[in-house]
């Protein structure tokens, strides 16, 4: 082969390499350097807050990790897709989920619904408050 051709076959490979990077260029990213979302649970019994109505309520969160801050993620959402019971003997058995349950972000009058988090953001996953039986719970002691 001579070393015109290969030259030309090779400046071709390359203009639409160019041309596909173009056109698809942020799926490509995506691809090798997308973001990396990790999930935890914040340690602990919870945070002991203020319901709007005022009532106090044990608030639970799922910590949002983005371990690529130069790689935002984009329009995030979580949701509940599925729930198990612990059974009598130990194994955990799948309950009826009607639809999808999204979790709404802590602090959601003052944040966005579907935010992009960079690096770190906080979602709630259950609040827990005292419907008032007379006794106040543990945590509200």
């Amino acid at each position: 082969m001579e070393v015109g051709n290969l030259a030309q076959w090779a400046s071709a490979a390359m203009s639409a390499a160019v041309a596909i990077l173009a056109v698809w260029g942020d799926k490509v990213r995506t691809w090798f350097a997308g973001p990396q979302i990790e999930l935890s649970l914040r340690a602990g019994r919870g945070d002991l807050n203020f319901r709007a109505d005022g009532k106090k309520a044990l608030y639970h969160h799922i910590v949002v990790r983005n371990r690529r801050s130069w790689s935002p993620a984009k329009d995030v959402r979580l949701q509940i897709v599925g729930l198990a019971k612990r059974g009598p003997d130990g194994s955990f058995f799948p309950e009826s989920l009607v639809a999808p349950l999204q979790l709404t972000w802590a602090f959601p009058f003052a944040h966005e619904q579907l935010p992009t988090v960079a690096s770190t953001d906080t979602c709630d996953l259950a609040a827990i408050s005292h419907r008032g039986t007379g006794k106040k719970p543990p945590f509200m002691a």
